[in-house]
């Protein structure tokens, strides 16, 4: 598998609500009955609250002082609470799990990422003799964030989901990142899959899994990633990271995604 290598800093997000404006139409002037009902609505005082969990081991220890100190958990945080009404807080917990992992907990209503997988990713990009291997584990780690805040949104507004959760909530992840002007953030975290499937035993588990395998996650954020700008984009085909089959179909693709996280998020979006 050829992989992209394009790469990007983890800087923080930016703060705009891109979502608000991905293929929505023009809403019409609301009615007198309307504002009622929308001034009688819960204020939307929730915010995600980050918290970082001791490590004991000191491999976790360094993933806890990295993310820490670029403050990772808390620019994402901050753009998901600019991002969504909320009407209570969603703790938002780093900490060490035992295993690489990543989750949202519809019973705690809250979302747990582990020091091991940050720390995987970081193996994996260093390995690989990516530039910036750790700016590009935190970009992975992000990315993985908004997947896992797209999980939450589906349990906190009780929304519809047609197809595959995980891969629902991929395309959100993309969305988001993308319209935040932070498409090489997907780029990496496409990367990430991409390397993780080299050693991904293909079994009988791996096919039966809720995730979409490392190969085809990896070409899906590719494609997402292509088709949210095809021109500025178009060395992801030109260079044959994603093959041209499936890049004609990338444009419509992110199109209808787009309006249909536009339209089942629209009521929740601050902004």
């Amino acid at each position: 598998m050829k992989f992209s290598k394009l790469v990007l800093g983890a800087g923080s997000l930016l703060a705009a609500a891109a979502l608000t404006a991905c293929g929505a139409t023009a809403e019409p002037a609301p009615t007198k009955k309307a504002a009622a009902e929308k001034a009688a609505e819960p204020a939307a005082t929730g915010t995600f609250v980050v918290t970082y969990e001791d490590a004991t081991t000191e491999d976790n220890q360094a993933v806890q002082q990295l993310m820490q100190e670029n403050k990772v958990l808390e620019n994402v945080a901050e753009y998901a609470t600019d991002l969504l009404k909320l009407d209570k807080d969603v703790p938002v917990i780093a900490k060490e799990c035992g295993v690489m992992n990543a989750f949202w907990d519809p019973q705690t209503l809250s979302i747990t990422m582990c020091y091991e997988l940050t720390g995987h990713f970081n193996t994996l990009f260093t390995e690989a003799e990516y530039e910036n291997a750790t700016d590009q584990a935190l970009a992975a780690t992000n990315s993985v964030f908004f997947h896992e805040l797209g999980h939450g949104a589906i349990t906190l507004y009780d929304l519809p989901v047609t197809g595959k959760e995980e891969d629902a909530v991929d395309q959100l992840s993309a969305l988001i990142l993308t319209g935040a002007e932070q498409p090489d953030m997907v780029v990496t975290s496409a990367d990430a899959w991409g390397l993780m499937s080299n050693t991904e035993e293909l079994d009988e588990a791996a096919f039966a899994d809720e995730h979409s395998l490392g190969a085809q996650r990896y070409y899906n954020l590719l494609c997402y990633v292509y088709g949210s700008d095809t021109k500025s984009y178009e060395s992801l085909v030109t260079d044959e990271y994603l093959p041209q089959a499936r890049a004609e179909r990338c444009e419509d693709e992110y199109t209808k995604m787009s309006n249909a996280w536009s339209k089942l998020l629209q009521p929740h979006l601050k902004a």
